[in-house]
């Protein structure tokens, strides 16, 4: 379904994406994609809200003309009120394709980078599953030694390091999530290694 040569997804690829049509494998590479690519991300959250306030019946067909119009107009106005230039940490985008419900002691997801990836030096970006609707997430990034280099709290799946935050090349670090539900339950993603090259 999903071609990687692509710039960005189709209308087909979202659609299958967000109604969960996709294999294991084109799932894999849709948020890989998705972890990269501000615009297509934009264009997941916009179709996912749409589809949330519309029917079940006939929805597919409901998303490729009306998705991509609403998409649009809202990537804009999402681009406008989070610019890319944040250099807080910020979160960029708000997904609320979340569980209704996560079970006690579930585990965070992690989207992008996945254990072991290279990262870029600079900009690098961290994303993961949401767990629930009203969960909040703290960030933490770690060197070598444990000791803490960034962390943040957000209520968003998606961190940016700031720009003051400098990797240092040929060097592993660490980074997870932990999430904390209004309810109190709680989740982590374990601890994920990555590798500025």
């Amino acid at each position: 379904m999903f071609v990687e040569s692509q710039s960005h997804l189709s209308a087909g690829d979202i659609a299958a994406y967000v109604d969960g049509d996709l294999t294991s494998s084109e799932s894999d590479r849709v948020e890989a994609h998705l972890a990269a690519c501000d615009e297509c991300r934009a264009e997941v959250v916009a179709v996912q809200r749409l589809v949330r306030t519309r029917p079940r019946v006939g929805r597919r067909l409901l998303l490729v003309p009306i998705g991509l119009a609403a998409a649009a107009a809202i990537v804009f106005a999402l681009l406008a009120r989070f610019p890319e230039s944040s250099s807080t940490g910020r979160d960029v985008l708000r997904s609320d394709s979340v569980p209704s419900d996560a079970a006690p002691g579930a585990r965070i997801d992690i989207i992008a980078p996945r254990d072991g990836d290279t990262v870029s030096v600079t900009r690098a970006k961290f994303a993961w599953r949401a767990l629930a609707r009203d969960a909040t997430y703290r960030f933490t990034l770690a060197d070598q030694s444990g000791r803490a280099v960034w962390t943040t709290t957000v209520s968003d799946t998606l961190v940016l390091l700031p720009a003051e935050v400098m990797l240092q090349p040929g060097t592993s670090y660490f980074w997870y999530v932990d999430a904390l539900r209004a309810d109190g339950r709680s989740a982590s993603s374990g601890v994920h290694r990555i590798v500025v090259p």
